[in-house]
């Protein structure tokens, strides 16, 4: 019988339906812990197999109850995916547990309905082998000297049995054996007959077997069973459990019973199981190094400070003599050695390592795998570093630390004993390797916030001197010394361009401002003059598509990079200027000290700045334009013989011309800005007031006549309403 505890419907069909190939086999369902253990009191040897549910909880409480009843049963406990793991440790860990104990996952499909009906197999031979046991003792304490002998006992009650079974005399020699034992010793029946069972095992098993019927010779105690190993024919191990049992005889020499059975898979099993035990506590110490690191990482520790403490964390915990954490520079050609742990001094700031597909740490860095090298002496991949070869390194595992936007660089752990690097010590480093690069991430994050922030202080800068200064040099040349403080380069500058008769489009530098110390280019004469066809047609093509041009000058096209060495520029960002929708030219940010790579937030906020030059450009020219207008407009008023003045849409004071100033005996400075209403009161409510708010109120033209008693003058006027304000025309009619 195959009892169900709590197993779902689905499961159970499929449990019934596959475990048919036994039709002996029979299902019952039993709700609860509570009804299985009264089934278990009632009836215990009619159950053959026990099924815990997914959905039982404490399933490895019910199978410890279910074993004190009956230790024999085979359970076979079934988990949701999600806790298969959990369900393993505990049924590992367990105590009072029977040693057939199967845990599967539901998904595991028919494969159940096979495991359970070997379960069941295994539970009817242990049951058969208890009885054929106590059937041996039973018919040997009843023998006597007028029975048969004993070797006839042994020959009739156990040709069967599934377990060796040998009788030997005091001395340890074979009297008899059953079928199964000489199986298990791989020898013929008859051939042993006589031999030292002993002799039958490696020497250094002997003097065990030996002392286990000599003691049941000597005395009425029955001493522990022994696990010895042994060699087999085709060399494989195996090992044996030895029971020896003192046989009650009326015949002088003793007799001793031996029970063989072949434990080889329970070993193996134990083997394992203690393996898993040590992985396991790898792995929980390997858990508590990702923590502790992880904790330090969240707490803020400096970066510096952290490489150090990964480097030592992983040392420890894999147990490995060195470890190394390499930054790649910023030109992508090699990696540096930041911290690690057993390397000589001296070699942390300075040891660089290529970054190449030939080396173990460039190929972990562009394949983004782990690398595992299991004998540098046989390695043809890559090219042992001398740092790895000046310390013996033979072996050594490195996986990458990546990053959002550029990898950081590689982790790596490295020894002098050939050893073997577990999936489990991977996972282990990259989780150290991920948390380094969450680290990373968060001081890049810092920096750009930095970065941001300068940028925004130096924009706002630049727009302030563009707004408030006297004289276009002076406000961008101020606007260049803001842009040079926030965006760290070593020089800024502005390029025109203009057209050339004989060289076509070409571009001059008008403007510069330099850091402390750095060389300023502006009395450069080829920066003076310089056609873009002179080897820079990329520059005019990107540029005046309003795309930016940035990178490392070695980097850069060969003609390119004839004009800008000379210069001593390791990196430059150039990033055009329009004015309107024409392309004015571009403003240039070059760094002489540190191979930089411009970041898309450098050229974002700089292209911003590029954009408020621009606008500065476009209304200055604006500006003069509109004065030169101005001018000329004025100089039209002052030539005509009416007087005029203009209003806005607030009665205000625009401008009057000289013969206005005359007729109405106020100057320009004095009335300027002011209202008419408040300079003229007594032209409130007349005819004045009246037409000129018909006038804008209907937007019509208006004229009329209309005496003005405070000047004691008549004048003829004519208004005109526009959108801004009131224009107006008028002339002393009195005389007429």
């Amino acid at each position: 019988m195959i009892v169900l505890v709590r197993v779902d419907p689905e499961t159970a069909a499929l449990l019934r339906q596959n475990a048919s190939l036994l039709p002996d086999l029979s299902f019952e369902d039993v709700p609860g812990p509570e009804q299985l253990a009264t089934q278990l009191a009632d009836g215990g040897t009619n159950v053959d197999a026990l099924v815990l549910g997914a959905e039982l909880e404490e399933p490895v409480r019910v199978a410890q109850r279910a074993h004190i009843v009956d230790e024999d049963l085979a359970v076979l406990i079934l988990s949701d995916p999600s806790r298969h793991r959990q369900l393993s440790q505990a049924v590992q860990f367990a105590p009072f547990l029977g040693s057939d104990v199967i845990y599967r996952s539901v998904a595991d499909g028919e494969a159940l309905a096979v495991e359970l009906r070997e379960a069941v197999l295994r539970t009817r031979q242990r049951r058969s082998e208890r009885a054929t046991i106590a059937a041996v003792n039973a018919a040997v304490a009843e023998s006597n000297p007028r029975q048969l002998p004993a070797a006839q006992y042994v020959d009739r009650l156990l040709d069967a049995a599934p377990i060796g079974v040998v009788m030997v005399d005091g001395h340890g020699l074979i009297l008899a054996l059953n079928p199964k034992a000489a199986t298990i010793l791989e020898q013929g029946g008859q051939q042993l007959l006589g031999a030292s069972l002993a002799h039958l095992f490696p020497e250094s098993e002997r003097g065990t077997v030996a002392n286990l019927a000599l003691r049941c010779a000597i005395s009425d105690q029955q001493p522990p069973p022994e696990v010895v190993g042994r060699t087999t024919a085709d060399g494989g191990s195996q090992f044996v459990e030895v029971t020896a049992t003192a046989l009650p005889t009326r015949i002088a020499k003793p007799r001793v019973l031996i029970l063989l059975q072949d434990v080889t898979g329970r070993m193996v099993a134990e083997q394992e199981r203690r393996r898993a035990e040590d992985e396991l506590r790898a792995r929980v110490r390997q858990q508590a190094t990702v923590a502790e690191l992880g904790q330090r990482a969240l707490a803020g520790s400096d970066l510096a400070t952290l490489m150090n403490e990964v480097a030592i964390g992983v040392a420890q915990t894999l147990e490995v003599e060195y470890s190394r954490v390499l930054e790649l520079l910023p030109d992508g050609d090699a990696l540096i050695l930041r911290a690690g742990v057993g390397w000589e001094p001296g070699a942390m700031g300075h040891t660089t390592v290529r970054a190449g597909t030939d080396s173990q740490a460039g190929y972990t860095l562009l394949s983004g795998d782990p690398v595992i090298i299991e004998n540098w002496q046989t390695e043809t991949r890559f090219r042992q570093p001398p740092l790895l070869r000046d310390h013996g390194v033979t072996c050594g595992v490195s996986v990458i630390i990546q990053g959002q936007e550029r990898s950081f660089g590689v982790l790596g752990a490295d020894s002098v004993r050939r050893r073997l690097f577990t999936t489990e010590d991977i996972h282990f480093l990259q989780a150290v390797a991920n948390v380094l690069a969450m680290a990373v991430e968060r001081k890049r994050a810092e920096e750009v916030l930095d970065t941001r922030l300068r940028y925004e202080a130096g924009l706002a800068a630049c727009s302030q001197a563009l707004l408030t200064s006297a004289s276009p040099n002076e406000a961008l040349t101020q606007a260049l010394h803001h842009l040079l403080q926030a965006s760290g380069a070593s020089r800024v500058y502005i390029f025109e361009n203009f057209e050339d008769a004989a060289d076509g489009l070409c571009v001059r530098q008008t403007l510069e401002a330099c850091g402390d110390g750095v060389t300023p280019q502006i009395d450069n004469p080829l920066l003076q003059h310089f056609p873009y066809n002179g080897g820079f047609s990329r520059w005019r093509e990107e540029l005046s598509q309003r795309r930016a041009i940035g990178g490392l000058v070695k980097t850069l096209p060969q003609s390119e990079q004839d004009v800008l060495e000379p210069q001593e520029i390791l990196s430059i960002l150039v990033i055009p200027v329009f004015v309107g929708n024409d392309w004015y030219g571009f403003i240039g940010f070059d760094d002489v000290q540190r191979r930089r790579e411009w970041s898309q937030e450098d050229v974002q906020l700089l292209r911003t700045a590029a954009e408020m030059i621009g606008m500065y450009i476009e209304r200055w020219r604006a500006g003069e334009a509109l004065q030169k207008s101005n001018q000329e407009i004025i100089t039209i008023f002052e030539s005509i013989t009416d007087a005029f003045f203009a209003l806005d849409c607030e009665w205000r004071f625009v401008y009057v011309n000289r013969e206005a100033e005359r007729l109405l005996g106020k100057t320009e400075t004095q009335i300027g800005a002011k209202n008419v209403w408040d300079e003229f009161p007594e032209a409130v409510g007349s005819s004045f007031q009246r037409e000129y708010q018909r006038a804008m109120a209907e937007q019509v033209e208006v004229e009329f006549e209309a005496f003005y008693p405070p000047l004691d003058t008549w004048f003829e006027v004519h208004a005109y309403p526009s959108e801004v304000g009131l224009s107006v025309y008028f002339r002393d009619i009195t005389g007429r």
